[in-house]
């Protein structure tokens, strides 16, 4: 099957079951870094030089999903922040078509620009994340699984700066922590369950274990002090810290040329699996190239 059919057989299948999706126990989770290097030394804090996207809605041409989001209900600003919603349009103008389609169209998913620190505040830390990111660690933006009557959303304060360095890895924890989750359940009903879907889980899964163990690789080399601890939180959760590297690589190639240059220099093994040419289940295969 080529990355085309596999693509959207993706979106099918999973626009088939939104809402078996829906209805699943609802959760939320942080973003709790950007890029890669700020991962490397467990910064959470707003990092200037990892803002994605222009600065300014006149200086970039916004594509026409994306003025097609901008006049739908889609995107929802509390405090009718202008400044506020031309972050979010010009980060997701930067973002992967098809991660954009899994949170809008299959997932029938909700920016909400506004109340983030408050509705992120539930957002469970294990202790390893607290020995890597610090125990007073304020998540500001977040996504919440669906419940009741709310949708799938990305709940974030109203701060550009924050949108521009938190939005895009958000849709990449969504797609590694709810879809992706819900397609490798054993009790997940069809089309689902079918053996190319299961393939399609497994693969994910695997290269998401290699990108986490590379990274690792590359924290040793660099001599980097956070090495023990992301290796506990590795050995302790997989997944989560799997997702973590996953998400802030996938962040690291789309948001600016800068975090794409320092992720293929400084980054040399999570790379070579991130791009790895016989992975079909790769980032770079699936996703597809950035813009720069």
């Amino acid at each position: 099957m080529t990355r085309t059919m596999m693509h959207i057989k993706f979106c099918t299948y999973l626009a088939a079951g939104a809402v078996l999706l829906c209805q699943c126990k609802p959760q939320s989770d942080g973003s709790y870094v950007q890029s890669l290097d700020d991962a490397a030394q467990g910064k959470t804090e707003v990092n200037d030089v990892n803002l994605c996207g222009a600065a300014d809605i006149s200086q970039a041409k916004l594509p026409a999903h994306i003025n097609d989001l901008n006049n739908s209900k889609a995107i929802v600003s509390a405090a009718g922040d202008i400044a506020a919603r031309n972050a979010v349009l010009t980060t997701l103008a930067v973002a992967p078509k098809s991660l954009i389609q899994l949170f809008f169209l299959v997932g029938n998913g909700q920016i909400i620009v506004g109340g983030g620190t408050a509705a992120c505040s539930k957002t469970p830390f294990t202790a390893t994340e607290r020995a890597i990111f610090g125990a007073s660690t304020k998540v500001r933006s977040c996504w919440i699984a669906p419940s009741n009557s709310e949708p799938l959303r990305l709940v974030l304060d109203a701060d550009p700066k924050l949108i521009r360095f938190s939005l895009l890895r958000l849709l990449s924890y969504v797609q590694a922590e709810y879809f992706l989750q819900r397609v490798q359940s054993p009790n997940i009903a069809a089309p689902f369950n079918s053996i190319e879907w299961k393939a399609y889980g497994n693969g994910f899964a695997a290269n998401r274990q290699r990108l986490a163990s590379a990274f690792l690789v590359d924290m040793k080399e660099a001599g980097n002090t956070k090495v023990g601890d992301m290796a506990l939180h590795n050995s302790s959760d997989p997944i989560s810290f799997g997702n973590m590297v996953y998400a802030n690589a996938v962040d690291s190639y789309f948001c600016s040329a800068t975090t794409n240059k320092t992720f293929q220099t400084s980054f040399a093994n999570t790379w070579r699996v991130y791009s790895d040419p016989t992975d079909a289940y790769s980032p770079l295969l699936h996703l597809g190239a950035a813009g720069f």
